[in-house]
């Protein structure tokens, strides 16, 4: 079911995209420009665009049983349209221990857990960043579990 909707998504937003540049190359317009004499002006041309969903994340750290870090995050937003990348850094040099890429839903959480041998104890931060909203490198939870 899900991968019908994704589909018709993607269908909607090709002919959007196709009727906008239609409309750009003025295309809707060659007849009545035709039929003009050639110094006749074309009228304005309006592209519609189809807005970003909002991005509203919740992330939240906990550290279990000494060193192991869990990360929750819950999806406040609208449902994201592209994949979003869920990086781990460690803040001290700002490498990247784990990067997945993912599409939540509204209300979706997802949840991931980092055993202390993979931050040997260093605080860690994580940032959210989707592929569709321009964002500012910050992290958005940072945690130390020793």
């Amino acid at each position: 079911m899900a991968a019908k909707r994704r589909k018709k998504v993607k269908e909607f937003r090709l002919i959007s995209v196709l009727v906008a540049l239609a409309m750009f190359a003025g295309i809707g317009y060659a007849d009545a420009a035709a039929k003009k004499n050639a110094t006749a002006e074309t009228p304005d041309i309006l592209v519609a665009s189809v807005p970003n969903p909002k991005f509203d994340i919740f992330v939240n750290a906990i550290c279990r049983r000494g060193k192991t870090a869990l990360i929750r995050l819950v999806n406040k937003g609208e449902r994201w349209p592209e994949l979003g990348e869920f990086k781990i850094f460690r803040t001290s040099d700002n490498s990247v221990i784990t990067l997945r890429r993912l599409k939540m839903e509204t209300n979706q959480v997802a949840s991931f857990r980092l055993q202390g041998t993979y931050h040997r104890g260093d605080e860690i931060g994580v940032f959210i960043d989707p592929d569709w909203f321009d964002r500012n490198f910050e992290y958005d939870k940072r945690i130390t579990c020793k």
